[in-house]
């Protein structure tokens, strides 16, 4: 936990948060003997093919030793879902991004029409190879590409970003096979999936902190430049606080140092490009700064596409080779492999090449406009609450709420619910889906925000 600007906060993981709330629910299914709030009074009967373990008190999941119709499994399904969020009310903050029932009906519709094709293969399905190709280079003129610029789809922006760190490895193994201790340097609001990777790749990790602004301390990553420094990061924008690092800035240092530089844009790369084109203030983020290598971007974010779907691109086919995976002793043949997987669902890429073409420009711009209006509703209504502000100066639609004296967890946790970042200390992150329902977002989210100074997290 620091102290920054004022402010006491814990830079939680949304998505650790969801993991341990949504490992909560599967655990609560069953009574436990002794659990506090609950009742053994009435034993609950396991299912066919749930076999009760004596040893251990818990269950024991097996396959059903017959047949079960597939409208009894339907309807299991149904009904255990009822456990989960209920999103289509407006009560969940950046886990589904939905444009619509219309864009549901093709997101299906696309997915379901390639559900066994597999993207391992292009030779066999060279559908795919198109889909792939055209979303990457559609992704890659949003954000400064050209016709040097390469990338692959990946299953979301953790995969993308475990790319980008092993290309710069390999990279900087290719260029100096005496660096044996590769170091890359983060931001402390940089994704924890660079943490995975540093993990995964063997690459320390070398944090530096965010200034007053929440911003990436530009002379701290300058100081923290070594011989064994390949790559430097900064986000657009960083998930916790929703704020651009200085990307122009730590690009500079980048070249200067003959390093790699990767931004991070999985959250904004499909946001802020339409966001400018609105008239906000956006910062240089892309390859159109001088020194940016690699950016990686999720599609089922901000782009509306069926997870999982992103993009990680590289500033020439140069490095991209750097990506690459290829075993030719194998007695089954060659084995080649573009990213982390395998096979990879031919759905997710159909989907993302379907929504795409169907929005365009036009439809991105439209969302990006409701949804911009509706996260500057939020901010003046949260800033309006005497105690509580928005922390830094957000340019999009993420946004984190702070206080010097209010513990804004505390509502968060009263909720069915619990709001993102729910771990602890008076902050919370917030993100706005399309404003299609607009009931829960607009006005009416930030007048309860207003009216309720004793709850500060209740929107």
């Amino acid at each position: 936990m620091k102290r920054s600007n004022g402010h006491w906060f814990l830079a939680g993981s949304l998505a650790a948060a969801a993991l341990i709330v949504a490992g909560w629910r599967l655990y609560s299914h069953y009574p436990r003997k002794g659990a506090p709030g609950r009742t053994t009074e009435r034993p609950v009967r396991p299912p066919e093919g749930v076999i009760p373990d004596s040893r251990s008190g818990t269950n024991i999941i097996t396959l059903p030793t017959k047949r079960i119709p597939a409208e009894n499994v339907l309807a299991t399904m149904r009904q255990i879902r009822e456990h989960d969020a209920k999103w289509q009310e407006g009560k969940v903050w950046s886990l589904v991004f939905h444009a619509g029932d219309k864009v549901t009906e093709l997101l299906k519709e696309a997915y379901t029409t390639f559900f066994s094709e597999n993207g391992l293969n292009p030779m066999a399905f060279p559908s795919l190879k198109k889909f792939e190709a055209e979303v990457v280079t559609m992704t890659a003129s949003l954000l400064g590409g050209d016709d040097e610029t390469a990338g692959n789809m990946t299953s979301g922006g953790t995969e993308s970003i475990l790319m980008a760190v092993k290309t710069a490895r390999d990279w900087a193994r290719a260029r100096n096979p005496a660096n044996i201790a590769p170091e890359m340097i983060l931001p402390t609001t940089a994704h924890p999936a660079f943490e995975k990777a540093a993990h995964y790749f063997s690459v320390k990790p070398v944090h530096i902190p965010v200034r007053s602004d929440f911003r990436a301390d530009v002379a701290a990553a300058r100081d923290a430049i070594t011989p064994n420094t390949i790559l430097l990061v900064g986000s657009a924008p960083s998930y916790p606080h929703g704020i651009i690092d200085p990307i122009a800035e730590l690009a500079q240092i980048a070249q200067e140092n003959d390093i790699l530089f990767h931004v991070d844009a999985c959250v904004g790369g499909f946001m802020l490009p339409f966001v400018r084109k609105l008239g906000y203030p956006v910062p240089d983020f892309d390859f159109h700064v001088p020194g940016v290598t690699s950016i990686s971007v999720d599609l089922h974010k901000y782009a509306y596409a069926a997870k999982g779907a992103s993009v990680i691109l590289y500033k020439d086919r140069a490095l991209r080779r750097h990506q690459f995976f290829v075993y030719s002793d194998w007695p089954g043949g060659i084995y080649p492999s573009p990213t982390m997987a395998g096979t990879r669902p031919g759905g997710a890429i159909a989907a993302a090449w379907a929504i795409m073409n169907h929005l365009g420009e036009e439809g991105y711009l439209e969302i990006a406009d409701a949804v911009m209006k509706t996260a500057t509703k939020l901010k003046d209504g949260i800033n309006a609450i005497e105690g509580v502000q928005v922390l830094g100066e957000p340019m999009m639609s993420i946004l984190a709420i702070g206080s010097d004296r209010l513990n804004v967890y505390e509502g968060g946790h009263r909720r069915p619910h619990p709001l993102p970042g729910a771990g602890g200390g008076p902050v919370r992150h917030h993100g706005q889906r399309r404003a299609a329902r607009r009931r829960e977002y607009g006005a009416e989210a930030v007048g309860a925000a207003t009216r309720s100074i004793g709850h500060p997290t209740a929107l």
